[in-house]
């Protein structure tokens, strides 16, 4: 506007110049009075207009940090295309105009911002009544008209920078640059609050998945089974022996996962059980989705039962819960697994598995519901609500404790056995070795024959024996028979005697 004003003095002075020439003296002195005298008040008025902006500003931000939203909303509104002296303007008339106005205002400069904080601020005004409110108040409006960091820098760098060309008066900018401050050190503080307040709640609703109590509290399902894994490798005999006077029946413990995954705490845990006088089952976490893979899962859970001497009455569960494992055809898959612990003569099964599983009743096929160990948890488990009582047992909360005084203080999972299925196993004679080491001997397992070494552990590999006979041992420990074998460059046929067969062999 100073622009243009300074082109239309340029026109009146060519104007003049004319009438000099023309003689017209008394009208040139007319109008040079008229525009000293317009000019002065002019001058006077934008002056007073920069002055009442500086003073009221200057006093509204260190009585009150942040601006009521009233006169936010009425000066963001009417700022379309705010420049310096529409500002005056509005800061002259404005009774209870602040900094934090003249940040918003600077804040809006194009007119879709404007629109937009002009809206957000009559919403505020509408809704509260803060027109007279404290500094906490205000400090709340603000957090409401700058609603995250991001937005609260971009309005504190853009009003510091325009109310500064958009006031001449230093002591405005010093008003606005202060309640920029404000409204970001306000916003910030709210947008941690709010962010601290959804990380708790976040983490009270993920600490557990039930509630929180103690084996022996009489107001909850009967605890007849505990399963144990890695993570309670810590537990000791005391806890053990605590467990059996709680009365506690069945440790069902993690042997195996996928195809090489072997829990190394499983044959301590499984011992202290039985020394306990507690049942003690397995379970191999599944990961396959194809028969192969199953099978070769199950030669894993077998080869921790053979070389550890398990007995081949000992209940074994399929867990299937990983999603790894979904398959159409996941009945067969399982049954696949059951073939191959049957051959090592492991033919007592069970499946463990949750009403989530997308192929629970495919796998519960495999084995019958009264042999399925199922998992539900209510948030408050009692025992005048039990669940599943259809199937052989249910493990109903995750999140118990061991009782007062044992050592080991995490959470373990609890079920009830409904019929029996957890104690239909070895009972405490868990271990056929108790007493001794099978060394270099055979074992027979189902149909299949193994050899232990002088470790006590079955071998793999080439073995010779008696005038030079030779026999072979499969990465499963299983003696090889009708089949072929390579070692090195030379390939062997082991006969239905398992030995190497020496000569001619007619085939096919």
């Amino acid at each position: 506007m100073r622009f243009k004003k300074s082109r239309l003095i340029e026109v009146k002075q060519a104007k003049r110049f004319k009438l000099y020439k023309a003689r017209k003296l008394w009208l040139v002195a007319g109008v040079t009075a008229c525009s000293i005298l317009g000019g002065a008040a002019l001058t006077i008025q934008q002056v007073h207009a920069d002055n009442l902006t500086a003073v009221v500003a200057s006093k509204s931000a260190s009585s009150v940090k942040v601006g009521p939203a009233t006169s936010t909303a009425s000066q963001v509104s009417s700022t379309q295309t705010s420049t310096a002296t529409s500002v005056a303007s509005q800061t002259s008339s404005a009774q209870t105009s602040i900094a934090t106005s003249a940040a918003s205002q600077a804040s809006g400069v194009k007119a879709s911002t404007a629109t937009s904080a002009a809206s957000q601020a009559t919403k505020t005004a509408s809704s509260s009544s803060a027109a007279t409110s404290t500094s906490a108040t205000a400090t709340s409006q603000a957090t409401s008209v700058a609603s995250s960091t991001a937005t609260t820098t971009q309005v504190s760098r853009t009003a510091s920078s325009t109310a500064a060309s958009a006031a001449s008066s230093t002591a405005t900018v010093k008003a606005v640059k202060t309640a920029s401050s404000t409204v970001s050190s306000a916003a910030t503080t709210a947008t941690k609050s709010t962010a601290k307040v959804a990380a708790v709640a976040y983490i009270a609703a993920t600490t557990s998945s039930t509630d929180v109590w103690t084996i022996g509290d009489t107001t909850r399902p009967r605890v007849d089974v505990v399963d144990v894994a890695s993570y309670q490798s810590t537990m000791t005999q005391s806890d053990f022996n605590k467990l059996k006077a709680a009365g506690v029946k069945t440790v069902i413990v993690k042997s195996t996962e996928g195809t090489d995954y072997t829990n190394p705490a499983a044959l301590n845990q499984a011992k202290m059980a039985n020394k306990a006088g507690l049942n003690v089952d397995f379970y191999h976490y599944a990961t396959f989705s194809t028969a192969d893979a199953a099978k070769s899962e199950a030669t894993n859970m077998a080869g921790f039962l053979v070389k550890n001497n398990v007995s081949t009455k000992v209940l074994l569960f399929a867990d299937m819960e990983d999603s790894s494992s979904y398959s159409v055809n996941a009945t067969a898959n399982l049954n696949a697994f059951w073939s191959t612990l049957d051959s090592f003569g492991y033919k007592n099964h069970g499946v463990y598995t949750s009403n989530s599983y997308l192929y629970r009743d495919a796998v519960v096929k495999t084995v019958g519901q009264s042999r399925v160990w199922r998992a539900q948890y209510p948030y408050t488990p009692s025992k005048n609500n039990l669940w599943n009582t259809a199937d052989g047992a249910w493990q109903f909360s995750s999140t118990a404790l061991l009782p007062s005084g044992a050592d080991y203080t995490g959470f373990i999972d609890v079920s009830i056995d409904y019929n029996g299925l957890t104690e239909d196993s070895a009972g405490t004679a868990t271990f056929t070795d108790n007493n001794h080491k099978i060394i270099n001997q055979y074992r027979e397992i189902g149909n299949n024959l193994y050899y232990y070494g002088n470790d006590g552990q079955p071998i793999t590999g080439l073995r010779h024996y008696s005038n030079n006979k030779l026999e072979y041992y499969g990465t499963d420990h299983v003696q090889y028979r009708n089949r072929y074998a390579s070692q090195g460059n030379q390939l062997y046929y082991f006969g239905s005697n398992g030995d190497a067969v020496t000569g001619l062999r007619h085939y096919g």
